[in-house]
């Protein structure tokens, strides 16, 4: 079996469980705002508004067609107006609470640490390559205590360029030293991370814990369905 020196770990919905950590802090959001009475809906309506409104922001955030602070406050101006809720006060307010809460939910995807604990004792590597934004990926890894199993944590904001772009993953080449042989990527989003990884001939794991139907007969793609089949990969 090939040998590899790093291992390039995605963060969110590959180790740090996104999911339950973004709507535990959004419920949170619900009620320490009085949202259900003054948006006049249900924490499901809300959360599925928000949801269609932060991906919409996000893609255009990775385009270039948004700024970093734009993105982290427009988000809830959108989803406010759209219950007719105007108080830019409140989405100023609501985005402050939400960047400060949700970084430090603890929830991890299952078997991350063992995982993690696995590859330490074989020696490997380890790096954070994400399009999250620095100070907030730094607390979701030191609050949920894997921060120590990585040598590096590669951001988009730092590096200038996200993830699928070629740029990042050649400034983490440059960056370790190493040949893209020496690594193989780890993610969940078969787009930014697999097929980002794959453009520079990096080997790529993908984590397809939803089961998507992936048609790739791409040569770097393996795929798992669970962080513990990893174990036998590496």
């Amino acid at each position: 079996m090939k040998k590899y020196r790093h291992v390039l770990f995605d963060l969110d919905r590959t180790l740090w469980d996104f999911e339950i950590n973004n709507k535990a802090t959004l419920n949170e959001v619900f009620d320490r705002f009085h949202l259900k009475k003054k948006c006049n809906c249900s924490f499901e309506t809300f959360f599925e508004i928000y949801n269609i409104v932060n991906n919409s922001l996000w893609e255009n955030y990775r385009c270039g067609k948004l700024t970093k602070e734009i993105l982290l406050t427009k988000r809830f101006v959108v989803v406010l107006e759209h219950f007719n809720v105007v108080d830019a006060s409140d989405a100023i307010s609501i985005s402050d609470y939400y960047l400060a809460e949700s970084p430090r939910k603890k929830q991890l995807l299952p078997y991350a640490k063992e995982l993690l604990e696995y590859l330490v004792a074989q020696n490997y590597s380890m790096h954070i390559v994400t399009n999250g934004f620095k100070d907030i990926q730094h607390t979701k890894l030191n609050i949920s205590e894997i921060r120590q199993y990585f040598e590096n944590v590669f951001t988009s904001e730092v590096i200038g360029f996200p993830k699928p772009d070629k740029r990042f993953f050649e400034f983490v080449l440059r960056s370790l030293m190493c040949s893209h042989e020496d690594c193989i990527m780890i993610g969940d989003d078969f787009k930014n991370d697999i097929l980002g990884a794959c453009s520079m001939h990096i080997d790529a794991i993908f984590v397809n814990f939803e089961s998507h139907k992936v048609e790739s007969t791409n040569h770097c793609l393996k795929e798992v369905f669970s962080l513990k089949e990893i174990e036998k990969i590496l």
